[in-house]
C-alpha cells in the first residue's frame, strides 16, 4: 500500500525556520548608544544696567568687587557687590573723578576745588584751598595723590594736605594716571601731555 505524503503548511515552514534561527543566531552587535547632545552654547559677553539716577562722570572699582560712581549734585553710590546703594556727601557740587587706594580710602574731586574723602564710613569735606573746577583725581597711596583739572590746576596730597603743583599752563587737565614709583601723567586740551617727575 503506498502512503501519502503529509505536506507542510508554507506557515508552519517559516514559523521553523524563525524558530531555528532563534535558536541558533546570536546578535553579537553591541547596541548603539544614542548620540550625546551638544554642549550648551556660552553666553556672549554683555553689559548689565545696575544704576539709574543722576548723570555720573566717574567710576572706580576695588578687589573686593566694590565700586563707587559719582556726579551730578554731589552724588556718589556705592556698589557692594549685589546691589547699589546712595552715600550722604557735604556737598552739592558736580563730582568729576575718582580714585583710592582701597575701599576705605577713596577721593572724589569736583566743580570749584571741591575735593572729598571717605574714610570707610563717611564722606567728609578736605581743603583744596583752590576755587578751579577739578576733573581727574588718581594716586599711588593714601599719602601721594593727584588731582588735575582747569586752567592747568594741579594739586598733590601727602597724606596730610593738598598741595598745588601748577604746570604753568592755561589748557585744561582732563584726567591723570601713572604708575607706582614712576611718573605721573597728566593730559588735556589742547592735545597736551604733561609728565611729573616724583623727587
Amino acid at each position: 500500500m503506498i502512503r501519502e505524503r503529509t505536506r507542510a503548511h508554507p506557515f508552519t515552514a517559516l514559523l521553523l525556520a524563525l524558530l531555528s534561527f532563534g535558536a541558533c543566531g546570536k546578535d553579537d552587535t553591541p547596541p548603539v548608544a544614542p548620540p550625546e547632545p551638544p554642549p550648551p552654547a556660552s553666553a556672549a559677553p554683555s553689559w548689565d544696567m545696575l544704576a539709574t539716577g543722576e548723570n555720573f562722570k566717574a567710576v572706580c572699582s576695588f578687589d573686593d568687587g566694590s565700586a563707587f560712581v559719582v556726579g551730578d549734585g554731589g552724588t556718589v553710590m556705592r556698589f557692594d557687590g549685589a546691589a547699589w546703594h546712595g552715600m550722604r556727601t557735604p556737598t552739592s557740587s558736580i563730582l568729576r573723578g575718582v580714585w583710592g587706594s582701597s575701599s576705605t580710602d577713596v577721593f572724589a574731586v569736583g566743580d570749584r576745588g571741591t575735593i572729598l574723602h571717605f574714610d570707610g564710613d563717611s564722606w567728609t569735606r578736605q581743603e583744596s584751598r583752590v576755587d578751579r573746577d577739578l576733573w581727574g583725581v588718581w594716586g599711588t597711596a593714601p599719602d601721594d595723590v593727584y588731582a588735575v583739572g582747569r586752567s592747568g590746576m594741579t594739586l598733590r596730597y601727602d597724606g596730610s594736605r593738598w598741595n598745588r603743583t601748577d604746570l604753568g599752563t592755561g589748557g585744561g587737565l582732563l584726567g591723570v594716571a601713572g604708575s607706582s614709583g614712576g611718573a605721573v601723567f597728566a593730559v588735556g586740551g589742547p592735545a597736551r601731555v604733561h609728565r611729573f617727575l616724583r623727587p
